[in-house]
């Protein structure tokens, strides 16, 4: 059985795990792939709300509930059903300042966004792209009973990628995603959950970074899902 060092592991602690045979490896990741991609079919016939919060040291500066839904293209689509309204500021000098700044965060929170996105919202092709270049582990400790996949420069350079999947059932079951913006760094970590007697769906994300040397915290959640058609 060939033995890989693993790259990424909390308070750097360096641990040697058995990863499984080349032939073993490919099975397994195809397997993967392929129930992400029945999967994602069957999550296009729901409909769902999703809430999503910004802060930034500490307080809220952002709160949004939308409706999602994918389109007949296959593409999600997000309706505001909710914004938080924008502080009230004083004097035309602190209305200009703070126009200029809530327009350089709107900014760094849109790329933050976009590059999320191409992360947590993969193709299945996309996903054989990747899963071309892991590696597959078996979990240990609270990941026993799970596969660990990881990949290195996923999207850009220098970032890392860990999926958890059932080892039984082959779904999702979370996403770690290591990368930058900026200069700063980006950890995502995303939950899936299972609907009943339906497919598996993105519970939450948080996404913890930095904004002009203020630590920023974005959440969302996923919730009240509504097949179509009935």
């Amino acid at each position: 059985m060939k033995l890989a060092r693993a790259r990424y592991f909390p308070l750097g602690v360096v641990v040697v795990l058995a990863c499984l045979p080349a032939p073993a490896q490919r099975g397994e990741l195809m397997t993967i792939a392929r129930t992400f991609k029945t999967n994602l079919e069957q999550l296009q016939n729901y409909s769902w709300t999703q809430r999503m919060e910004v802060q930034v040291n500490g307080e809220v500066t952002e709160l949004t509930l939308s409706h999602v839904r994918y389109d007949l293209d296959g593409k999600l689509q997000k309706t505001p059903i909710k914004e938080t309204e924008e502080q009230k500021v004083r004097g035309p000098i602190r209305k200009k300042r703070a126009k200029k700044k809530r327009k350089k965060t709107s900014e760094f929170n849109q790329d933050l966004r976009d590059l999320i996105l191409t992360y947590t919202q993969f193709t299945p092709q996309q996903m054989h792209s990747v899963f071309d270049r892991a590696g597959i582990f078996p979990g240990v400790g609270d990941s026993e009973g799970m596969l660990r996949v990881q990949a290195h420069g996923v999207v850009r350079e220098g970032d890392w990628m860990y999926i958890w999947a059932d080892e039984v059932t082959k779904r999702l079951r979370k996403i770690e995603i290591r990368t930058s913006l900026e200069g700063q760094p980006i950890n995502v970590v995303t939950e899936f959950h299972d609907l009943t007697d339906g497919p598996t769906y993105t519970a939450r994300t948080i996404v913890k970074t930095e904004s002009k040397g203020k630590p920023m915290v974005i959440t969302s959640e996923n919730f009240d899902f509504i097949r179509q058609g009935g």
